[in-house]
């Protein structure tokens, strides 16, 4: 990609270490131990895993989020109210604006 200035930006640099913060928004019904295991060896190790509650607007759990040692995020309308798609209940542990404008 060329910018109007006709230049190509770079690409920013990566920085060394390891995160802190891992953000995904993917999932499913139907967790496992196993995999349940390893997110929490993850979060034992100092990273926060911050997955995406769901998008079937449904209070049934959907993994990864769903496991406890993860941050489960809903989302909510500009008004503050449950946006139609965002999962909801017991797994979810915070909720913040998401893309709903109607």
């Amino acid at each position: 990609m060329t910018h109007s200035s006709g230049t190509t930006p770079q690409p920013p640099a990566v920085p060394k270490g390891r995160c802190d913060v891992v953000n995904m928004s993917l999932g499913g019904s139907g967790g496992s131990a196993v995999e349940e295991q390893v997110y929490a060896d993850v979060r034992g190790r100092g990273v926060l895993v911050v997955v995406a509650a769901g998008n079937e607007s449904t209070d049934s759990p959907s993994f990864p989020a769903a496991y406890p040692s993860n941050l489960s995020v809903g989302a909510v309308r500009f008004d503050k109210a449950l946006a139609p798609y965002s999962n909801f209940g017991t797994t979810v542990d915070v909720v913040a604006p998401g893309g709903d404008l109607t």
